[in-house]
């Protein structure tokens, strides 16, 4: 009589393997929704915020960036419900990945570069990231290999030494931006009488800038480290993403909200160096009589 064990031990590791899928599928998608809800409330508030103001370029560009955000989660969730043409996604993913947040970390670069008033080659310093942060991605979007898993989701790889450079580059980027909010923050806590830490993290954001530099740098660190929790790293790069980009939309009302606070006139003019979230005029109305001394500008 044959023996039937051998042909049972390899189906009970089939069924070991597509349980572990499935429970990684499973926790993947229960992230994917949760930083999409994210996302979609992001992309409602910067909508509120253009509809007011259709012609201020960060409200635009901050609609643009969230709907990027949205749009790309909706790719990488449709994986896992439908057959899609993965190869593709690949490149899509990453490239609105890249888009959105690079939209983000120039805002900040140029709105730290004009609160500064001893380094002026700030914004020069972040240009140069992120053309450098550039040719890592194009390095990762050529080492892209993508292919469909046991549950027939999408599984993207990317060469490793591409994968490592690019999120070394995104580590450097935030290191700056943290320093940078620290120093903006540390120059307006000294200038400032009331000697308020709240006030001053508070002004133009600058504890949300710096809460956002550490929340990056917290999850790339796990990546580099290779602590991805037994989950795609895909769900840390997401969850990383939704984050980031929730403390980016309330640093753009917050500083909404002062400036109407400040009971100033917006300027008119809708480049960086003048728009609504560029505190380029900020160093004219400190001494404004308009303002009291609870005002954090």
């Amino acid at each position: 009589m044959p023996s039937i064990f051998p042909q049972n031990a390899q189906y009970h590791q089939k069924i070991t393997l597509l349980t572990s899928d499935y429970l990684m599928s499973s926790m993947a998608m229960f992230i994917f929704s949760a930083t999409l809800a994210v996302h979609i409330s992001c992309a409602y508030r910067s909508i509120r915020l253009l509809l007011k103001k259709p012609a201020n370029t960060t409200f635009m560009l901050n609609t643009c960036q969230s709907f990027l955000a949205v749009i790309c989660h909706l790719s990488a969730v449709s994986g896992y419900y439908f057959i899609t043409h993965c190869h593709f996604k690949g490149f899509f993913n990453w490239a609105f990945y890249y888009g959105s947040n690079t939209i983000m970390e120039l805002l900040i670069f140029v709105r730290l570069h004009n609160d500064m008033n001893i380094f002026r080659g700030y914004l020069l310093l972040g240009g140069l990231l992120e053309i450098a942060k550039l040719g890592m991605i194009i390095l990762v979007e050529i080492g892209i290999n993508a292919y469909n898993g046991e549950l027939q989701q999408c599984v993207i790889s990317v060469h490793m030494t591409a994968f490592l450079a690019y999120m070394s580059t995104e580590v450097l980027i935030y290191v700056v931006q943290l320093c940078g909010a620290a120093y903006t923050a540390y120059k307006r806590y000294s200038r400032s009488s009331a000697k308020s830490i709240k006030s001053v993290l508070a002004t133009n954001a600058a504890g949300l800038t710096m809460m956002s530099c550490c929340s990056s740098i917290f999850w790339f660190s796990l990546l580099l480290g290779g602590v991805t929790f037994n989950l795609n790293p895909d769900v840390l790069f997401q969850t990383k993403w939704a984050i980031s980009s929730k403390l980016f939309s309330l640093q753009v009302e917050r500083i909404e909200k002062l400036r109407q606070k400040a009971l100033l006139p917006h300027p008119k003019n809708t480049d960086f160096e003048s728009s609504n979230f560029a505190d380029a005029y900020h160093m004219n109305i400190v001494s404004s009589s308009k303002l009291t001394e609870e005002d954090p500008f």
